[in-house]
């Protein structure tokens, strides 16, 4: 039998309790840590945008007003190296202006093929500005090129220089869309993309003056920095409004906000804690099933030795028999030796458990196992193992375990010890397999209930309805 648990195991068990409270408060703590970061990186993301925005919105303010009044002329000369995107809105929907691409941001208020024309041609924008417009078609959409007239006084042949510049863009909408930046600001045409539908697919080249409308709600132009998810985006936006009695526009500064590093930083860090936490919980499982196993060793060291219970002699929780299969009186296996373990192991489970040891005789006179004539410790308690399996009926799993013990003289006995089952057990006979008896334990006799009797002994004594 087991005995008390060494002094030895104490510093480890302690060492083995700290690690695993460590574990789990570093999960925690690298877990907080991580959440506190990545709301602090957003935060500063965040302020550095509203300070790019806000430089933006100003400069490009103070370019487009000149001492309070419109300036367009001036403007157009102004080499824009704002921090963030922007584009500017006339309130009759003309786009003044654009850097970056806000295509997530902007719809035309009409098919481009509807109102543009096809051949190059002088319009008059709603600032009064004079632009020349043409809408080139490739496959379904269309790419629009404007010039503004003041970028071509003294030319006589404007007509062909917009024709040549549009030709530069090539033949494709891709194209168009991979030309290098650096080459389109040696062009004098400012160009976008526009599909047949009205929807804007890409802004190339900033400055044709389309009437289109901005896809923001009402709430997000009041000056404030807000965000906005479009396209599968998340933009930081700020805007600023404009009036000089004649003219009025909305400028919109915006960001594409990418927190691709930072989500990364975060997950990071909580594979980190997840991993110190799952550390922790397997720690914590392995520890349990150690304490339970020292438990049970304690257990046994606590319970009462098979010398003591032989000593004692059978009663209501202890009984002996001499052999598990040979009959003394057949000299020769017999099944009755078999069912008679079995009944008294049932009337242990249906009752309040108990030990039966076999090869010790009523008289209390050790046997031993020989005359069993199995052939070791694991073929004596597998043959019972494989009867328990075969003839016992319930619906739970009985808490029956075994042991071989050495007597004195070196004489064998098997200790089966029960506890009480949680649900009815039944034995099957062998005369008739089909056939269940109940049996329960009063005083040291074993007694099979009769039929009339076993459910009101199981309601009283399983379901409590006693």
């Amino acid at each position: 039998m087991a005995g008390p648990v060494r002094s030895k195991w104490k510093p480890l068990r302690s060492l083995y309790k700290q690690a695993i409270i460590f574990a789990f408060l570093f999960g925690v703590g690298f877990g907080l840590i991580g959440l506190v970061e990545y709301r602090f990186a957003v935060w500063q993301q965040h302020d550095g945008e509203r300070a790019d925005l806000t430089e933006t919105v100003n400069d490009v303010s103070a370019n487009l007003l000149q001492n309070g009044r419109w300036d367009l002329a001036k403007y157009r000369q102004w080499d824009s190296e704002t921090l963030s995107s922007y584009f500017i809105l006339e309130d009759t929907g003309q786009l003044i202006d654009v850097k970056g691409d806000p295509t997530d941001l902007l719809r035309s208020t009409l098919p481009a093929d509807e109102y543009l024309p096809r051949r190059p041609t002088f319009i008059k924008t709603d600032l009064g500005e004079t632009w020349l417009i043409q809408n080139r078609r490739i496959g379904d959409e269309n790419v629009i090129g404007g010039i503004d007239a003041a970028d071509l006084i003294g030319l006589s042949t404007p007509q062909i220089l917009l024709a040549r510049e549009l030709a530069k863009y090539g033949s494709t909408v891709q194209s168009v869309a991979a030309l290098d930046p650096v080459a389109i600001r040696n062009f004098v045409t400012g160009i976008m993309t526009v599909k047949d539908s009205g929807e804007i697919s890409d802004s190339v080249s900033a400055g044709v003056p389309l009437r289109v409308r901005a896809e923001i709600p009402d709430q997000l132009l009041d000056g404030n920095v807000e965000t906005l998810e479009r396209g599968g985006e998340v933009y930081t936006l700020l805007s600023r409004n404009m009036s000089t009695g004649r003219h009025s526009a909305t400028i919109i500064a915006f960001d594409d906000m990418d927190t691709s590093l930072i989500d990364q930083s975060l997950r990071f860090n909580l594979l980190i804690a997840g991993t110190s936490w799952l550390v922790a919980f397997l720690g914590y499982i392995v520890l349990a099933l150690r304490n339970k196993l020292r438990q049970n060793a304690r257990d046994n060291s606590l319970e009462i030795s098979t010398r003591q219970l032989i000593a004692q002699g059978e009663n209501a929780p202890v009984e002996f028999k001499e052999t598990l299969r040979w009959s003394s009186d057949t000299n020769q296996k017999d099944n009755e030796v078999h069912f008679s373990v079995l009944k008294t192991l049932a009337a242990f489970l249906n009752t309040d458990g108990g030990t039966l040891l076999i090869g010790v005789a009523d008289d209390r006179t050790i046997r031993g196992l020989a005359r069993d004539n199995f052939a070791g410790h694991d073929d004596v308690m597998l043959h019972l193992t494989n009867l328990l399996r075969d003839r016992l009926v319930s619906s739970v799993k009985p808490d029956v375990t075994m042991r071989v013990e050495i007597m004195d003289n070196s004489l064998e006995v098997l200790r089966v010890d029960c506890k009480p089952a949680t649900a009815p057990v039944y034995v099957k006979t062998y005369k008739n397999p089909a056939q269940l008896a109940f049996y329960v334990r009063t005083g040291p006799a074993t007694l099979e209930l009769p039929l009339d009797k076993v459910h009101p002994y199981i309601r009283a004594h399983f379901d409590g309805e006693g």
